[in-house]
């Protein structure tokens, strides 16, 4: 009988284990939802957030971290997987409390099938890197490598991109509050930061992300005053925001005036120079159709 039940365990654990070559993820996400969304809504989204959380998390996303440094690479990779690779999704457990939802849930995924596809779009990524090269007919020599410090800013500026991806969404849906929330919590990682040489690279594009934080709580919190019923009077944004756009400005003309080799980085310069451009100008309408009212 003991046998019995001893191999009945085995058989058990091991179908849990290994289910038949596949890994089990899982991944938790607390969400905060507003007056634009249902009930509905905001669980799937939870629900979306959380399956990212687990993929993101995955071992074969983490030991590939160094090859997938390009943030849209990765960004890519975590949706085609959500979409066609994650199976069997559940939720395990979910709890509402007034408007915050933490949802955690389990899906199943083939490893190998992860990697092979990790390596597919790693390999097409060089291949189209190569292309815009000979095009252009630009040389690509190698940048000096980056010392430890150097590469944690960068690892963190990827980091960054996808939270305030996450923010901005926030902020889309008028989801203010539930934004800053998120935003100040970002804002209390810079502190843990040393930035070693103001002249360097990675302090170059973390400044930038500096500015563009301040400028956005900013402009997050002016946008929270003037949709609170009853707005007294149309006003602008204040001194404060002006400040920061300021220095956002400053800090912008030095990174586009950086001109770096590696393709990764020559694209998160772009990124962050078109999104800081983005905001500025975002600023300044606002300003106009106040002024005009």
């Amino acid at each position: 009988m003991k046998k019995a039940g001893l191999l009945s365990g085995i058989l058990v654990f091991a179908m849990f284990s290994v289910l038949w070559g596949q890994d089990i993820i899982r991944g938790t996400y607390t969400y905060t939802w507003g007056d634009s969304e249902s009930l509905v809504e905001a669980r799937k989204i939870c629900k979306d957030l959380a399956l990212r959380e687990a993929i993101e998390s995955y071992y074969i996303f983490i030991l590939s971290s160094t090859e997938v440094e390009n943030y849209q690479l990765k960004d890519d990779l975590i949706q085609t997987v959500a979409a066609g690779y994650a199976r069997n999704i559940s939720i395990i457990e979910q709890k509402e409390e007034g408007r915050t939802l933490t949802v955690t849930v389990e899906a199943l995924v083939d490893p190998e099938e992860i990697q092979q596809l990790v390596n597919r779009q790693i390999r097409e990524m060089g291949r189209q890197t190569e292309e815009s090269s000979e095009e252009t007919g630009e040389d690509q020599p190698e940048e000096a490598p980056d010392s430890a410090a150097e590469s944690r800013l960068f690892d963190r500026a990827v980091e960054f991109e996808r939270r305030l991806q996450r923010i901005n969404g926030f902020r889309e849906n008028r989801q203010y509050q539930a934004g800053l929330i998120h935003l100040e919590d970002l804002k209390a990682t810079f502190g843990s930061i040393a930035l070693s040489d103001d002249r360097s690279p990675g302090s170059i594009f973390f400044r930038v992300i500096q500015g563009y934080v301040d400028c956005l709580k900013e402009l997050m919190e002016f946008q929270l005053s003037i949709s609170k019923p009853p707005v007294a009077a149309p006003r602008t944004p204040g001194r404060g925001l002006t400040r920061s756009g300021v220095e956002l400005r400053k800090r912008l003309a030095v990174l586009e005036k950086y001109k770096p080799k590696k393709p990764e980085r020559r694209r998160l310069q772009e990124l962050w120079v078109r999104r800081s451009h983005e905001l500025l100008n975002e600023i300044r309408e606002q300003n106009l159709r106040i002024r005009r009212r």
